[in-house]
């Protein structure tokens, strides 16, 4: 059996709240989705690239386009930032020679690079898909989110 996971993660990929923080901001997603089989948070002593699952369908160069997914290339990247401990993200790409941080590529589906992230398993809802256009209720619980963290969120899918 399969799960959809809805990821929220800080925009910024260096930052870490206090922990009562990223507890008050699981109690926000829980109260947001009951059905959530369950809600989780996960901490990194560093940045981590957290995935879209099986979501990934391609990896662009913003700079010429390249699918990096394609022809390895990204694979090759996250290697040595994996080896750096995420220190090192910006590379220049086999592609085209642009400087480029792991972030900044163009991902088909969403992705982060972060230090947590709040799961909601399973919440059985359709909103967050890439096509979607946020309504008040989805912006309001960007925003809710934001205030117990202390900075801003982004959300999107996994499937695993």
């Amino acid at each position: 059996m399969s799960d959809n996971i809805l990821r929220f993660v800080a925009a910024d990929p260096n930052v870490l709240p206090a922990e009562a923080r990223t507890d008050e901001a699981r109690r926000v997603v829980t109260r947001a989705f009951p059905a959530a089989d369950p809600v989780e948070v996960e901490r990194h002593d560093g940045v981590r690239f957290i995935d879209c699952g099986s979501n990934l369908e391609n990896v662009l160069c913003p700079s010429c386009g390249t699918d990096l997914l394609d022809d390895m290339m990204w694979t090759d990247l996250m290697q040595a930032a994996w080896e750096s401990g995420m220190s090192q993200r910006r590379y220049a790409l086999p592609c085209c020679g642009s400087i480029v941080a792991l972030e900044d590529l163009a991902y088909s589906w969403p992705v982060a690079f972060g230090r947590f992230s709040v799961n909601a398993w399973n919440p059985q809802l359709d909103w967050f898909h890439p096509d979607h256009q946020l309504g008040d209720h989805e912006t309001a619980l960007l925003a809710d989110l934001a205030a117990a963290l202390g900075t801003p969120v982004k959300a999107f899918w996994a499937h695993i």
